[in-house]
């Protein structure tokens, strides 16, 4: 491996893919290549070399600062919620500053399947990449070949485009690609959000009009690109929605709007949720009651009065199947949402929990939950939204604030992978050490806490305890006596330099 990282070579015979097609579920499709999904099966010992040298690669671009901002996709520390709810601050924004605005998304038609490797190597070469990173990339995207088997017959192809799924580097690759967009970023009047191949564009002016113009003059420069790019928009999933607007015929008929085939809509459905022009969520109440409405049915085929599934394991289902559909991207939308919004999601956990408990249906809703044991849908999203700001050390209404003082979560950058390594004493030669640590962690009912022990000469020469409150976990007990450990070790080392 480390003598493929300095000759910039990646071996031949790893870049043969064995593709396998998995069906997709629309099934009106299976007649068709698209209704089918490619996996590249490719051999380990490659996806080690892939990983090293993107691992590299990501360190150069997180280190120079080459992922643009407003990309959320495939980036550490940043999900599809943080994505959605950067939208929704951005139209509160404007709305608040009086402004027009609208929203766009597009759709790259086959992403990944065309991301063009003449492309990525450009724009490696314009982001100034280190040469060995660079020219081992480029002896990766040479001579790659697929090959599929259906039957009894086998079919080869050489791969001049794309970054198969089975790739590692596929994710990295592609936001390279996409950082290209970072031109449109420098309009005034227009902010932009991608997450992996899916994009979206936010425009604001004084006036509907001067939103259009934006709109048309920022589609030609898309077009431009994807043209250079070798790369198509999905026109199925382009659409335009103008936001807080009684009547959008000034969209539906411009000129620019109508040319391209674009749709005027209000409300649309991005990242899994749906927004609504607006913005009172009650959309996406609609589209949460259709999608938990199956899930409903089929367990219903499973579990009556008398016999099927039991409740421990309906409720199991429940809480991890059917709640985390329901609050997800909370964050963006828990306290925006509208009274009929909060009274549909009432009736989505309503009808769920009369199934669980197989009461009648004129039981009112606060039995239901006394019944179940589960509490209101409300709190229930306000809970998740507390525990997602907890780990990401945020401002949260949550009252455990011991929590903070045990758990902060740090990453550490601007580390190299090279120094990434842990090293593995191969003499079999046990080290003697002067003093000896032990940590520990318990919890009972009643109690949770933490020590640790340094002994020294089979004599105790420190000893700490702490008490944590009560909904912590084992766990956190466990790594605050560790935590507590190296503390201790670090305040010697710092004595002992002094």
């Amino acid at each position: 491996m480390n003598k493929c990282l300095l000759l910039g070579c990646f071996p031949k015979v790893w870049k043969t893919a064995k593709v396998i097609a998995i069906p997709k579920t629309d099934k009106r499709k299976l007649h068709t290549v698209q209704g089918y999904r490619g996996i590249s099966l490719l051999p380990i010992p490659g996806k080690y070399l892939e990983t090293l040298v993107i691992g590299r690669l990501n360190f150069f671009l997180e280190s120079t600062g080459q992922i643009p901002p407003q990309q959320y996709g495939f980036t550490a520390g940043r999900s599809t919620a943080d994505t959605i709810q950067t939208v929704i601050e951005s139209v509160r924004r404007g709305r608040k500053l009086g402004t027009k605005c609208c929203l766009l998304t597009l759709d790259i038609a086959g992403a990944f399947d065309n991301a063009w490797h003449p492309a990525i190597l450009a724009r490696l070469w314009e982001l100034k990449c280190p040469p060995n990173i660079y020219n081992i990339i480029k002896d990766f995207l040479q001579d790659r070949n697929s090959h599929i088997r259906i039957g009894d017959d086998v079919s080869s192809k050489r791969v001049t485009k794309g970054c198969p799924q089975g790739f590692v580097s596929g994710p990295t690759l592609w936001n390279i690609i996409i950082s290209g967009l970072e031109i449109l970023s420098k309009a005034s009047n227009l902010e932009i959000v991608t997450f992996a191949d899916d994009i979206l564009l936010k425009f604001h002016g004084s006036s509907h009009l001067a939103v259009l113009t934006t709109v048309e003059n920022t589609l030609s420069t898309v077009e431009m690109w994807c043209k250079k790019h070798k790369l198509e928009t999905s026109k199925d999933k382009t659409a335009l929605m103008p936001m807080f607007i009684r009547k959008s015929e000034i969209y539906k008929s411009h000129p620019g709007v109508t040319t391209r085939g674009i749709t005027v809509v209000s409300r649309l459905k991005y990242l899994g949720v749906m927004l609504d022009c607006k913005l009172d969520w009650f959309p996406h109440t609609l589209y949460l009651e259709n999608k938990l409405l199956r899930i409903r049915n089929n367990l219903v085929r499973c579990s009556k009065a008398t016999w099927g599934i039991s409740y421990s394991n309906l409720a199991t289902v429940y809480k991890h199947a059917i709640l985390p559909v329901i609050t997800y991207a909370a964050e963006a939308w828990q306290s925006l949402i509208s009274k009929r919004a909060k009274n549909k999601l009432q009736q989505i956990q309503r009808s769920v929990l009369i199934f669980l408990t197989k009461a009648y249906r004129s039981v009112s809703l606060d039995a239901l939950q006394a019944i179940a044991g589960l509490m209101p849908i409300e709190q229930a999203v306000s809970l998740y939204k507390d525990i997602r700001a907890i780990s990401r050390v945020q401002p949260t209404n949550a009252v455990i604030f011991q929590l903070r003082k045990i758990e902060t979560p740090i990453k550490t950058k601007g580390t190299h992978p090279i120094d990434r390594y842990l090293h593995v004493e191969l003499t079999g030669v046990e080290g003697i050490a002067e003093v000896t640590v032990y940590t520990d962690g318990s919890k009972t009912e009643q109690h949770v806490d933490a020590g640790m022990v340094a002994v020294k000469d089979s004599r105790e020469i420190h000893t700490e305890t702490q008490r944590l409150n009560n909904e912590c976990t084992i766990f956190q007990a466990e790594l605050c006596g560790i935590r507590m450990a190296i503390d201790w070790i670090q305040n010697q080392r710092k004595k002992a330099s002094t």
